[in-house]
């Protein structure tokens, strides 16, 4: 068990988080995430490291989405 704190947002656990994510694959996020506490990872450091800037990530691109799906509907 992983006893002081790890960097996530460098590791490919955070890029197997994302992509299934963005792609809206939530029975995915939710087995990385349980294979994360598996091996050690603290439930702090997936919420403060991987979970929140995932939602950080989202609110980004929705923000930029928002827009273009404007002017379409205006259309």
């Amino acid at each position: 068990m992983s006893l002081s704190p790890i960097n996530l947002s460098e590791t490919k656990l955070t890029q197997s988080y994302l992509e299934p994510l963005l792609n809206g694959e939530r029975d995915t996020c939710r087995k990385t995430i349980h294979n994360a506490l598996g091996c050690g990872v603290r439930p702090y450091e997936l919420l403060t490291q991987l979970c929140w800037p995932a939602m950080e990530t989202l609110q980004e691109l929705y923000k930029e989405a928002v827009p273009s799906m404007v002017e379409r509907a205006k259309g």
